[in-house]
């Protein structure tokens, strides 16, 4: 049992060989992803700008902003039907990067956060 109402605890029985997989089933929590109504490009924009606000100085340092989660995500195969879209939307509005690490740093040095930390 667990406290937090908006998470779930599920399992996987036979997953990738594994006799039972745990695994974390967060309930949405941004009003615009839970809305059925709203398109798969309105949930990116917003997404974007979210992981865009969540860069400040100590979240790029620890490396613990939005973007970067994206990026491990992705990484550790993460893929849902909003991933490009959102990748898209980062990467335009920051510059026209190529890609997420490039969107991040540039991001990061027009809130004149990078190079002042140290990585």
């Amino acid at each position: 049992k667990h406290e937090n109402l908006g998470l779930e605890i599920e399992s996987l029985v036979d997953f990738e060989n594994v006799e039972k997989v745990f695994y974390t089933a967060f309930e949405p929590n941004i009003d615009i992803i839970k809305n059925p109504k709203t398109s798969p490009d309105e949930k990116a924009k917003e997404l974007a700008y979210l992981a865009i606000e969540s860069v400040n100085q100590d979240t790029f340092c620890m490396q613990r902003d939005g973007i970067r989660s994206l990026i491990e995500d992705i990484a550790a195969g993460v893929q849902t039907p909003l991933c490009e879209p959102f990748i898209r939307e980062i990467l335009n509005r920051a510059s026209g990067s190529i890609d997420l690490n490039e969107a991040r740093l540039r991001v990061a040095k027009q809130k004149e956060i990078y190079p002042e930390c140290h990585l």
